[in-house]
């Protein structure tokens, strides 16, 4: 489950999609920082007032770099958390049937409505379903036979029954 989660570079704040523009932002403007310090002691006004002006945007770069990386941080908190306590269960079981399907996690089980699927996803490495009421069922295709990973597709496919809920992305393996 963590390659799911962590997949294009989610695993690091460095390189996730929503800090990265804002740190590059921050590289930038303080390298401009720098060589426009070193002009500014010329007798030019014009290098002074440059070199504040990137500070400025320097430091507001490196806010906006810390809003976003609180963020992230909190998001891999509860990923961790969540994964730490799915690794608690040593099987799983799921029961699909007409109207249902049951998810057995141990000694937790979870019974879900299909008419309360809303959104089904299909991935090269997973299948997400989506209910009304906010609750995302993953299944990773390596915890399942390809065979059997390929029926589940088929049958949540006819359960859905309604092409504008089924959202399909084929991810290429790189």
């Amino acid at each position: 489950m963590q390659e799911i989660y962590y997949a294009n570079g989610r695993d690091s704040v460095l390189s996730d999609e929503r800090t990265k523009p804002v740190l590059l932002g921050v590289i930038i403007f303080s390298l401009l920082s720098v060589v426009l310090y070193f002009f500014s002691f010329s007798n030019n006004v014009t290098w002074v007032v440059l070199f504040s002006l990137a500070v400025l945007a320097d430091v507001a770069f490196l806010l906006f770099f810390s809003y976003r990386a609180r963020i992230y941080f909190q998001w891999k908190k509860g990923v961790n958390s969540y994964l730490k306590e799915l690794s608690k269960y040593g099987k799983y079981s799921l029961n699909l049937n007409a109207y249902t399907f049951e998810l057995i996690n141990g000694d937790k089980t979870e019974v879900e409505k299909w008419k309360n699927i809303k959104k089904a996803t299909f991935l090269s490495t997973y299948i997400q379903l989506e209910s009304e009421s906010g609750s995302r069922y993953v299944f990773p295709a390596k915890s399942i036979e390809p065979s059997k990973y390929e029926a589940l597709k088929e049958f949540i496919r006819r359960k859905m029954n309604d092409p504008s809920i089924i959202e399909e992305t084929i991810l290429s393996n790189v």
